[in-house]
């Protein structure tokens, strides 16, 4: 964190009054919120892939860069794009399940971790 900030204002908007209004954090007070604020999000989905039928945990972490790119979750197992977006960030790809995986993705797979 830089040393020379003291505070920020952030506009909230007040929902009797639809306006904005200026909040001041102090950050010495509120350092876990600032934080959170400048680091990248990240939330999470969970996928079936439609060729090899293995479930597939993404973590999509969103990043405060200056440009967008089209960033693919592809499965781990055969390689397939399940699904796209374009974000600021990465996309983590984790196996949850290969019980219902087919062959021979599933031979391949556990070939792999071997």
């Amino acid at each position: 964190m830089r040393s020379g900030i003291k505070s920020i204002t952030v506009s909230l908007p007040n929902p009797k009054t639809s306006r904005r209004r200026g909040v001041d954090f102090n950050i010495s007070r509120f350092k876990n919120n600032i934080i959170n604020i400048i680091m990248p999000g990240q939330y999470s989905e969970e996928h079936e892939c439609p060729k090899c039928h293995t479930k597939v945990h993404f973590t999509i972490k969103t990043g405060i860069y200056p440009f967008r790119d089209r960033e693919t979750g592809d499965c781990p197992v055969c390689g397939y794009e399940i699904f796209h977006k374009n974000i600021t960030g990465d996309i983590e790809a984790d196996v949850v399940s290969i019980e219902n995986t087919i062959e021979p993705y599933l031979s391949e797979y556990k070939n792999s971790l071997s």
